[in-house]
């Protein structure tokens, strides 16, 4: 990485901390998710609507919402804030103000991934009863890995999707519209060995409910959805003008 783009991405992470909104996402994105974490610990056995209890993989799900609503923050901060142009005059090549929004991105994902986690099973230890089993048991961990690590892939696609509308409130409807309306329909009108296939089916516990694919398969279809579009938004970044102010 070059010093240049370690600076952009250090500048990035800058913004990130420094905006309030930001800030209070996250954490608010936090509590709701350790809160749905000891509810459904709590439940015990008992399915959740149609769904087995999952007490970690679905409030990660959740956070992985959140993760991906800051990643088109992150796309969209210099373009709502009329900063993209003198951004974009400072800096030789225009992938390397997109690629450090990526990296950025990724590491603020890990970083609270890493966080909410812990807070997570710890929330899901305190409201288990006597039928669930301890989530911090050896066999669950793969599964939480994954969850750990599909934060920061929702943040590229946030990023990527923001950086292809360069519009905060048209990219969050998107995706939000989608992954929570459209697939949610989707998958009750398809065979389930199609419905499976679905980006935001394919991890968490919406993966469970479909049971076609195994957490790891899951999360290299849905890194590889990811990819495809983070390719797709580069690709139009480095070729589009600078949005009139």
């Amino acid at each position: 990485m070059s010093t240049l783009q370690v600076r952009l991405t250090q500048a990035e992470l800058m913004k990130f901390t420094t905006v309030r909104s930001h800030l209070v996402t996250l954490v608010l994105g936090t509590a709701a998710v350790v809160a749905i974490a000891v509810a459904v610990a709590a439940a015990g056995d008992q399915p959740i609507g149609p769904a087995a209890p999952e007490p970690v993989a679905l409030p990660m799900e959740y956070f992985a919402y959140v993760a991906m609503v800051l990643g088109v923050l992150i796309a969209t901060s210099d373009f709502c804030s009329g900063t993209y142009r003198v951004a974009a005059g400072l800096v030789p090549r225009p992938g390397l103000l997109l690629g450090s929004k990526y990296v950025a991105g990724v590491l603020l994902g890990l970083a609270a991934a890493v966080a909410v986690l812990l807070l997570v099973l710890l929330g899901a230890a305190l409201g288990a009863d006597a039928t669930m089993g301890s989530p911090f048991a050896s066999d669950q961990w793969s599964g939480h890995l994954v969850s750990l690590l599909v934060v920061p892939v929702a943040v590229t696609i946030g990023i990527s999707v923001g950086a292809l509308l360069r519009s905060s409130a048209a990219a969050i409807a998107l995706l939000l519209l989608w992954s929570l309306g459209v697939e949610t329909v989707l998958v009750l009108l398809l065979p389930e060995d199609v419905g499976a296939y679905l980006p935001f089916k394919t991890v968490g516990a919406s993966r469970t409910v479909v049971g076609e694919l195994s957490d790891w398969a899951g999360f290299g279809l849905f890194a590889l959805y990811a990819a495809a579009l983070a390719a797709l938004a580069f690709a139009a970044h480095v070729r589009r003008d600078a949005p009139a102010d």
